[in-house]
């Protein structure tokens, strides 16, 4: 029980992470493109 609730633990923190990771890339593209438009 204990290793199945690490294991759900760890998934969560990966997803988590993909979302930040597709975050920053909108925020990054965002950037770019005030950037190119001034």
């Amino acid at each position: 029980m204990k290793r199945e609730r690490t294991l759900f633990l760890i998934d969560r923190r990966r997803r988590v992470r993909k979302y930040l990771y597709a975050l920053i890339t909108v925020c990054a593209t965002c950037i770019v493109a005030v950037m190119a438009l001034e």
